[in-house]
């Protein structure tokens, strides 16, 4: 599927300033930024849309009613780390509508590009069929990359990541290896 409004390339200059935005971004959040280790993400209470009203609410009750709050609270605490999340919150709202617009382009362009590829083996494999010379040697060579393509996947046990077969691969030995490697880690 072509995408007409894709331009062919970016320019260097383009690539650049991007690039350089980007790390501008990244270098103006880290001061503010909490990096979590992926159990602390696990085990951490998440704060979405559903639970938002709920933390808005004991907010303004803890406000008006400090007396009811344990003897550990701390109000103060609650107000500015409220604060910071909504803060952070229209931050990544607004990131993510840039992420999604990066991945939209580099799904469909990629997608295309694949299909290019995908038209060229079927053609030189049919090439090889009717014999034509050095038709055969691309396809072997084209074979060997196309059929070691390997989704990354986690296991649901470790979190480990596991190599997922995708159309065309051997997905029988794969999925042996990973039977295998479940088993010893068992």
């Amino acid at each position: 599927m072509g995408y007409e409004r894709t331009p062919q390339t970016l320019t260097i200059e383009e690539m650049e300033s991007i690039k350089t935005n980007l790390a501008e971004l990244d270098a103006s959040i880290s001061k503010y930024a909490i990096n979590l280790k992926l159990i602390e993400r696990r085990r951490t209470y998440k704060l979405g849309t559903s639970a938002l009203p709920f933390v808005e609410l004991t907010l303004k009750y803890a406000t008006e009613y400090p007396q009811y709050s344990p003897t550990y609270f701390n109000l103060e605490k609650f107000q500015k780390d409220f604060e910071f999340f909504t803060q952070v919150k229209g931050l990544v709202e607004n990131v993510v509508l840039v992420v999604e617009k990066l991945t939209d382009s580099y799904i469909a362009v990629g997608g295309d590009t694949f299909g290019a590829g995908r038209a060229f083996y079927d053609s030189v494999k049919a090439a090889a069929k009717a014999n034509k010379p050095g038709a055969d040697a691309i396809v072997a060579e084209l074979k060997k990359a196309y059929f070691r393509r390997k989704i990354p996947t986690t296991s649901s046990a470790t979190g480990e990541l596991k190599a997922k077969p995708t159309a065309g691969a051997n997905a029988k030995s794969t999925a042996e290896a990973n039977a295998k490697s479940t088993a010893a880690e068992t």
